[in-house]
C-alpha cells in the first residue's frame, strides 16, 4: 500500500474516531443534563384560553394547575414543596387545580406520609378554591389516608364529584372531578348543574374521549409533557394506552378542549429533557 493511500485512511479513522467520541461525550453530557439538572428546575407557562362557556360580560378567571408532584422522587422533597407552594401563590390564583400522582413511583424513591406533605398543600392560597383529585396510583397507594390529609388541609377532594365554586357577584362555575373510570362519567354528569360554565379536572388525558362537551374545558397531567422534547423531532416517552398527541399543551377535540400540563416530578423514569417542571398558570378568558 502506498505511503499517501495509509495516509488518508490513517486521516479517515482519525476523524471517526474523533467523531464517535465527540456523540459519545454528547449523549453522556444530554444525559447528565437530563437526569441531574432540568428535573430540578421550575418555571412557570402562562396561557390565555378562550373558552365557548365562559359569559362575554365576565372577568377572566386565572386557574394555577400544577400535577404529578410525585412527592419522595427525586428533586421533590418537602423544601422543594414549599418552594412549589409559594410560587403559585405568587402567580396569585382564583383557582388552583392539583391533579393527581401526589405519590411517587416504584423507582428512585424516598416516599414521603401524606401527614407530613398535605400541610405544605395546605399552604395554598387561591381567592375562591383549592381543588385536587387522585390518580390511580395514589387510590392504590393509601388513597384514603391521603384523601383525609387534604381535606384536612382544607383542599377539596374531588372524586367523580361536582363542586359549583362561588365566584365575585353571585357568578358560579362548576368544577367537575373525574376518576380513571370512564363508567362513571354519565352519572358524574347528570349532577352537574344548568347554566353554569363547566370545567373539568382528569388525571389521565386518555379519558378526554369519554368526557362529554358539556365540559367545555378539560385540565389533565399524567404525562410528565412526554420527559423527552426535542423541536421538529419528538419523541414523547408515554404512559401505557396514553396517544401521543396528548403528551402535551391545549388538544381541541369534540367541540370541547383539554390543557395537558407538563407536572411537577419524575416516576419511573427520573428524566426531562427540554421539559422542565412546570406551573401551569391559564387565564380563562370569553370566546
Amino acid at each position: 500500500m502506498a505511503m499517501a493511500e495509509r495516509s488518508t485512511i490513517g486521516q479517515i479513522i482519525g476523524f471517526l474516531s474523533k467523531l464517535v467520541l465527540f456523540l459519545v461525550l454528547l449523549a453522556a453530557g444530554v444525559g447528565v443534563w437530563s437526569v441531574m439538572h432540568e428535573p430540578g428546575g421550575l418555571r412557570y407557562t402562562q396561557t390565555k384560553i378562550a373558552s365557548a362557556q365562559w359569559p362575554q360580560h365576565w372577568q377572566p378567571i386565572r386557574v394555577v394547575v400544577v400535577s404529578d408532584l410525585h412527592v419522595g422522587s427525586p428533586y421533590v422533597d418537602l423544601d422543594r414543596l414549599e418552594t412549589v407552594v409559594a410560587r403559585i401563590n405568587d402567580a396569585e390564583p382564583d383557582i388552583v387545580m392539583l391533579l393527581g400522582s401526589f405519590m411517587p413511583g416504584d423507582f428512585f424513591t424516598n416516599p414521603v406520609s401524606p401527614r407530613d406533605f398535605a400541610p405544605v398543600l395546605g399552604g395554598i392560597e387561591a381567592k375562591y378554591a383549592v381543588l385536587a383529585l387522585l390518580g390511580r396510583r395514589d387510590m392504590q397507594d393509601g388513597g384514603k389516608l391521603l384523601t383525609a390529609e387534604l381535606k384536612k388541609a382544607k383542599i377539596t377532594v374531588l372524586s367523580d364529584s361536582v363542586v359549583s365554586i362561588k365566584l365575585a357577584q353571585k357568578k358560579r362555575l362548576s368544577v367537575v372531578g373525574f376518576s380513571d373510570e370512564p363508567s362513571n362519567y354519565p352519572r358524574v354528569m347528570a349532577g352537574l348543574p344548568k347554566g353554569d360554565p363547566a370545567f373539568g379536572m382528569v388525571h389521565n388525558p386518555a379519558r378526554f374521549k369519554a368526557i362529554p362537551p358539556k365540559v367545555d374545558l378539560v385540565f389533565a397531567g399524567f404525562t410528565h409533557g412526554g420527559l423527552v422534547n426535542i423541536p421538529e423531532f419528538p419523541l414523547p416517552v408515554m404512559p401505557s394506552g396514553v396517544p401521543g398527541k396528548y403528551a402535551y399543551g391545549l388538544i381541541e377535540e369534540n367541540q370541547h378542549q383539554m390543557f395537558v400540563t407538563g407536572g411537577i416530578g419524575t416516576d419511573e423514569y427520573p428524566i426531562r429533557l427540554n421539559n422542565m417542571p412546570e406551573i401551569l398558570v391559564a387565564t380563562i378568558v370569553a370566546k
